[in-house]
Parts: structure tokens; C-alpha cells; sequence
């Protein structure tokens, strides 16, 4: 399968007018083929994040087109849906980096653009906690287990997803995707955090005293105003 990609917008470089999708995904260091470009199909996942989630804003990462793995050899086969537009990121040798959909009301495109027009700005958003919360996802108050395994006890969910249901309270979980680590963190057994983002993008922020002190530092985004909130006030911004 070939895919041709046609050029709508320009934010940064002179790309042609329509150009092939090819990537450097599709082959390993040796040259070797390890992907294939396929037609889309049931077995595709899509792995973007919309922008309306907090995953997206801790995490900050972009989505090569949909893809699946390959017949149990380690390769990756990707397609890109038709009825889609992307975000298209190419090295200067013309192979795509990150094809990101793109919805018609997305705010990433100008986004992206104020980062090439300003490129001193290092992060695109600096909302109010409040307006970080307001964003959908997973938050839950939780209580460290094991801080070199990074493993938690899950006390009370303030909010679940509607898409993808996150612990529920008394589980224990390893955070696989957390940064940083608690053993990073100066963690002891026993403390608690609120914890945004689930099943990627996991950020942990401590609860002292009964007030949440919200961590930005390891986050694509920086907090304006007061960062430290009572935790009965994140309760009540939480409230359906």
C-alpha cells in the first residue's frame, strides 16, 4: 500500500504540494524492511490523544498514523485513515516523523504554528490548575506502596473515564508509564499524591497537610496562578 499525502497548510519549510508517506519506521538500521504501509482496517489502533485530555498535556507525545504489529516479527504495519487530515512532522530528508490526526476544531496545528513563529516560548498552554482539572481524564488520590517499584494503593477515584476505565479504590498497580519515579521523587512509603492521567501520561502530585501541591515540572505545559490546592477544593472541582 502507497499512500500520497496532499499539503493543505504550510507551518514551517516549503513541503510539496502532495508527497508520499514513507517513514523510516518502515526499515530498520541494516535497511531492512521491519513495516509495511497497509490499508486501513479493524486491526489499526489509534494511539492520539485529544487535546481535551490531561494525558495529552503530560505526556506531549504525537502518534505515527494508526498502525498494528506485524505477524509476530517485531514489525509494525501502518495505514492512515482517508476521511482523516494529519499533522504531518518530516525530517529534512522527507521522511515522516509523526502523522498525528487532526480534527477540524483541533487547537495543535496553531499551536504548533505560535511555536515556530515564537520559538523561545517552551510551552504552549500555561493554564490555572483549575482549567488543567476541568480537562477529561483519570484522577484519583493514591498512597505509595513501593517506591522502587513504583507501585500504589489506589484510596479514592475522584474521577474515572468514560473510555477507558482506570483503578478502582483498594487496587494496587505499578505505574509503568510514571515520571518521574517515585524512587526519583524522594518518596517514602505512605505518601499520598493525587494522580492525574491513566492508562499513559500517570503524573503523581503530593498531598501534605491536606493540600495538593501540583507538579508541572515533568509536564508539556506550565501552571499560571497558585499551585497548591486544598484537597477539598480539587474534590469540588471534580464534583460531576
Amino acid at each position: 500500500m502507497r499512500y500520497q499525502l496532499e499539503t493543505q497548510r504550510t507551518i514551517k519549510g516549503t513541503p510539496p504540494s502532495i508527497f508520499e508517506f514513507t517513514t523510516s519506521y518502515l526499515t530498520n538500521r541494516a535497511g531492512t524492511e521491519r513495516g509495511w504501509a497497509i490499508a486501513p482496517n479493524d486491526d489499526m489502533a489509534d494511539f492520539s490523544t485529544p487535546r481535551s485530555d490531561q494525558s495529552f498535556w503530560s505526556d506531549g507525545r504525537l502518534a505515527l498514523a494508526q498502525f498494528s504489529g506485524g505477524p509476530g516479527d517485531c514489525s509494525n504495519q501502518f495505514g492512515l485513515d482517508p476521511a482523516k487530515a494529519y499533522l504531518v512532522f518530516r525530517d529534512p530528508g522527507g521522511k515522516v516523523t509523526a502523522a498525528e490526526p487532526v480534527s477540524a476544531d483541533d487547537p495543535l496545528p496553531n499551536l504548533v504554528a505560535a511555536f515556530v513563529a515564537n520559538p523561545a516560548e517552551p510551552y504552549p498552554w500555561r493554564p490555572t490548575v483549575a482549567q488543567f482539572l476541568a480537562l477529561s481524564g483519570y484522577v484519583s488520590r493514591v498512597r505509595a506502596v513501593d517506591c522502587n517499584t513504583d507501585r500504589v494503593t489506589t484510596l479514592e477515584v475522584l474521577r474515572d473515564r468514560s473510555d477507558y476505565a482506570g483503578p478502582k479504590a483498594g487496587t494496587v498497580d505499578e505505574l509503568y508509564g510514571l515520571a518521574p519515579s517515585l524512587r526519583l521523587s524522594n518518596c517514602h512509603k505512605g505518601a499520598e499524591y493525587i494522580m492525574t492521567g491513566w492508562p499513559i501520561g500517570e503524573r503523581l502530585h503530593r498531598i501534605v497537610d491536606g493540600e495538593v501541591e501540583f507538579e508541572d515540572r515533568w509536564m508539556q505545559l506550565r501552571f499560571t496562578g497558585a499551585t497548591t490546592l486544598s484537597l477539598a477544593s480539587v474534590r469540588q472541582l471534580l464534583k460531576p
